[in-house]
């Protein structure tokens, strides 16, 4: 149903106009819309903002804010340091003795 808001005599009132279905009225976004969004809601994030400003910012939820966050940190590598070896110690003659971490 599509109504449109009219003031009469400070009353609003809704006057019918139509009936549609609701999917004419609204719109999904597309996967490039939702790159768009992620990428908008990380960068704030690298700015220093809190969720609840990037949240409304964008227009999203805090928790949609939080897993978007979330899923670009997991996909995103910590370090470019390898992390299959580490030092364990070092020997009298200073050279590096190293330990698979999977042997641990």
């Amino acid at each position: 149903m599509v109504f449109e808001l009219s003031k009469d005599d400070d009353m609003v009132r809704f006057n019918f106009l139509y009936t549609e279905p609701e999917k004419n009225h609204l719109s999904e976004p597309d996967d490039n819309d939702l790159i768009q969004r992620d990428m908008r809601v990380v960068e704030l994030h690298k700015q220093g903002l809190n969720y609840r400003d990037i949240a409304a910012q964008v227009g999203i939820s805090k928790s949609m804010v939080g897993k978007i966050i979330a899923k670009a940190e997991q996909s995103t590598p910590a370090s470019t340091v390898d992390s299959v070896d580490k030092v364990d110690k070092v020997d009298d003659g200073g050279q590096n003795l190293f330990e698979n971490q999977e042997s641990e």
